[in-house]
């Protein structure tokens, strides 16, 4: 029977990392907080096999949120409180020694290796797995749920798993799954025993069962498996899309397909001269009664102090995602600038594209130098943001002027830094988080001149005026009021 519809409450279904031992992605985290903000009895959905969900919730300060994911219903668990195991807990052979080593116990039975128990970092209070050995190599390994039982046995012959057997709390096998064919065999919520060709397959029965029978509005980044699942549940009640992966543009004309589609909501503009989507699209959408909403997806901080640039202009420039031409005419505009106001110092962050990046800048360098036309310290106004962690992303932002992120699609986490610090930030599409359109430049042959005029003393003090009062209104307060407006539970 369809669920009792529930005052204040959505579900969320989030993209998810593949592999359960990776944290949650920040941009989760900040989506989260604002709908649980927005709606106290907000449900994160989850079709992957998380068995310290828990835990990670938790470290990400989102211990309050209630979830449902496909495999406690698979696995028929409904304990929800956090119960970790501990050593005690397990039947151990009588006479075994307990090693204590930096990330785990070595449990020795006589001169023999019984056992290798690993535990949850970085806090190592939960344990994780326990590797049980056969003469020396893995047997089998015990994967623990944070809730206090053992949730699935991989099987291992010669090294490699074999067989992975999913258990319910009371320790029965309720799916089995082949790991040489990829075939699983479970015993479904009701009951009956099915075999899939894969567990994509079971898991799509399980989400696709869900939602059709769920009456809370669905809040759902969007991807192309998301939008399979929606597609054969049939589901009626609404469903509100959240888009800011660059992938997911190219897929939008999808949406109008779907009846249940409320809105398409990105911290993106998509509309409009500097809008992501083309007229005829947008047109489309808009026909099929479905609503485009600029909304920030994660608050920004209100307890920021303002940059403190110094005497040089120091600009925080993102490289990260630009591709060959479009990476190489931006590097050369800054080094045109950079030889031409010798008070002009750039941080450049390239991520992945580091080494490319470094090599066309010291090659035009070395040429700039061989025919005598490169300004003094012309090199020493380089640096590169090697380390790629958020700490020096901040470090570096505390002392800077302005940023230039010129990718396709701006990175949101860069623009809210910004928009916290006072920063005016250059790019080739407007964000939700920009304070004014004129910060928009989208033809490469207007940047030079586009990044002049946002260094401009006058223009660079009044911009930092109007982001330290923009930002108030991204708080998470009124990030929540926004969904709750346009979801219609006010």
């Amino acid at each position: 029977m369809p669920e009792q519809i529930v005052r204040d409450r959505i579900d969320y279904l989030p993209i998810w990392p593949d592999h359960f031992h990776q944290g949650l992605p920040a941009q989760l985290i900040q989506t989260a907080n604002i709908l649980q903000a927005a709606f106290p009895k907000a449900r994160l959905l989850l079709a992957n096999y998380q068995p310290k969900l828990r835990t990670l919730l938790a470290e990400a300060g989102l211990g309050t949120l209630s979830y449902w994911t496909a495999f406690d219903q698979l696995q028929q668990v409904s304990e929800f409180d956090q119960q970790p195991l501990a050593l005690a807990d397990f039947t151990w052979p009588a006479g075994a020694r307990f090693v204590r080593l930096y990330d785990r116990v070595t449990v020795l039975v006589g001169q023999r290796h019984y056992a290798t128990v690993f535990f949850h970092y970085p806090k190592a209070s939960v344990i994780d797995r326990i590797n049980l050995l056969d003469r020396g190599q893995i047997a089998q390994q015990l994967t623990i749920d944070d809730r206090g039982f053992v949730s699935r046995v991989l099987t291992f012959e010669a090294g490699e798993i074999r067989r992975a057997d999913y258990l319910n709390p009371a320790g029965a096998v309720v799916m089995s799954e082949d790991y040489q064919t990829g075939a699983v065999r479970a015993q479904l919520p009701d009951g009956h025993v099915q075999d899939y060709a894969n567990l994509a397959a079971l898991q799509s029965v399980l989400m696709k069962d869900y939602l059709q029978q769920a009456t809370a509005p669905l809040v759902t980044d969007y991807s192309l498996q998301h939008q399979d699942w929606l597609a054969q549940s049939q589901r009626t009640a609404p469903v509100h899309y959240l888009v800011s992966e660059r992938a997911a543009f190219t897929d939008l004309s999808a949406f109008a397909t779907l009846a249940a589609t409320k809105s398409i909501i990105s911290p993106y503009y998509l509309t409009g001269p500097a809008g992501l989507l083309p007229a005829r699209l947008t047109d489309r959408l808009q026909m099929a009664g479905i609503e485009l909403a600029t909304i920030a997806n994660q608050a920004v901080s209100q307890n920021t102090a303002q940059a403190q640039p110094k005497e040089h202009c120091i600009i925080y420039v993102n490289l990260q995602h630009l591709q060959g031409p479009d990476r190489q005419a931006l590097l050369d505009s800054l080094l045109a600038l950079a030889n031409e106001y010798e008070r002009f110092v750039f941080i450049l962050e390239a991520g992945a594209q580091l080494p490319v990046a470094q090599q066309y800048l010291q090659e035009q360098l070395a040429h700039l130098t061989a025919l005598a036309q490169a300004a003094s310290s012309l090199v020493d106004r380089f640096v590169w943001a090697t380390a790629n962690d958020e700490e020096s992303r901040q470090a570096f932002l505390q002392t800077a002027t302005a940023v230039v992120d010129w990718q396709p699609l701006p990175d949101l986490s860069l623009a809210s830094s910004a928009l916290a610090l006072g920063l005016g930030t250059l790019t080739r599409r407007r964000t939700v988080y920009q304070y004014d359109e004129a910060l928009v430049c989208a033809d490469l042959t207007q940047l030079r001149a586009a990044i002049i005029r946002l260094l401009d003393p006058n223009n660079r003090e009044k911009g930092q005026q109007l982001a330290l009062e923009q930002r108030v209104a991204f708080d998470q307060s009124h990030c929540a009021a926004h969904y709750r407006q346009l979801i219609g539970q006010q």
